[in-house]
C-alpha cells in the first residue's frame, strides 16, 4: 500500500514539474518551490477534508461550501487544531471552479497567502533571528513565473492537477510521510548527474518543523 501512495505522490510531482518545465523553470529553485508549495496546498486541503469527515462522514467540498457561517465555525471548533483552517472558498475544488477567470493566478496566490495569514499563529515557526517562516510564499506564481503571459496558464494547470489527484483517506490514517517522498524523489532527480548542485534545496529545519506540526497536530512539541 505504501508503494502505491509513493507512486501517486511521484506522479503528481512529475505533473507539476512538467508544468514548471513548460514555463521555463526546469531544474531551477523556482521549480522546487512550485512543486513543494503546490503539494503542501494539496496536503492541507485533503487533510482538512479528512478531519472534517471525522466529525461527519457526509462532509465534502460541496457540502462544506453550502454550510452557513455559524455551522462552519462550529465545525472548525469541533476539528480543533488537527488540520490547518481553510475557508470554503480556499478549498481546491472552489479554486478549480474559478480557473477560467482572467487573472486567475492572482486568485491562486491570494488564496495561499490568506491561508498562511489565517494559520500563522499555529503553523508558522521562527528562526533564531525571530524571522517568521510562513506556510506559503506571498506571491508564489507571480514571483516564480517570469513571463506574465504564462502565469494564468501555470496556475490553471496546477489547480487542475491538484483537483484531479486523489489520495485514499487511509493515507492520512496511516500517517504516510508525503514530504520525505517528495524531497527524496526531487533531490535524486536533480542530482542524477552528481556534484550536489541542488543540495541547498533540502528542507530547512524551520520548514520541517511546520510540516511535522501539521502531521502530528499541535499537542506535540
Amino acid at each position: 500500500m505504501t508503494e502505491n501512495y509513493k507512486e501517486v505522490v511521484m506522479d503528481l510531482v512529475d505533473d507539476i514539474k512538467a508544468i514548471s518545465t513548460n514555463a521555463g523553470l526546469g531544474g531551477e529553485a523556482g521549480e522546487y518551490n512550485l512543486v513543494t508549495q503546490s503539494f503542501l496546498y494539496k496536503f492541507l486541503n485533503d487533510k482538512f477534508l479528512y478531519e472534517a469527515k471525522k466529525v461527519d462522514d457526509n462532509y465534502d467540498s460541496k457540502t462544506l461550501s453550502a454550510m452557513s457561517k455559524d455551522d462552519y465555525e462550529f465545525l472548525l471548533m469541533m476539528m480543533g487544531n488537527d488540520a490547518a483552517t481553510l475557508k470554503p472558498n480556499q478549498l481546491i475544488d472552489a479554486l478549480f471552479q474559478q480557473q477560467n477567470e482572467d487573472g486567475f493566478y492572482k486568485i491562486f496566490d491570494q488564496t495561499l497567502n490568506d491561508i498562511s495569514v489565517e494559520n500563522n499563529d499555529i503553523y508558522s515557526v521562527h528562526t533564531a533571528g525571530n524571522a517568521s517562516i510562513r506556510l506559503f510564499e506571498e506571491n508564489l506564481i507571480a514571483d516564480i513565473v517570469r513571463d506574465p503571459a504564462q502565469r494564468d496558464e501555470v496556475a490553471k494547470q496546477i489547480i487542475s492537477k491538484l483537483a484531479t489527484a486523489k489520495f485514499d483517506e487511509a493515507i492520512f490514517a496511516q500517517g504516510f510521510d508525503f514530504f520525505s517522498t517528495i524531497f527524496e524523489y526531487m533531490i535524486k532527480d536533480y542530482n542524477k548527474d552528481g556534484g550536489g548542485k541542488y543540495a541547498e534545496y533540502y528542507t530547512p529545519h524551520s520548514v520541517a518543523k511546520i510540516i511535522a506540526r501539521i502531521l502530528v497536530g499541535d499537542d506535540h512539541p
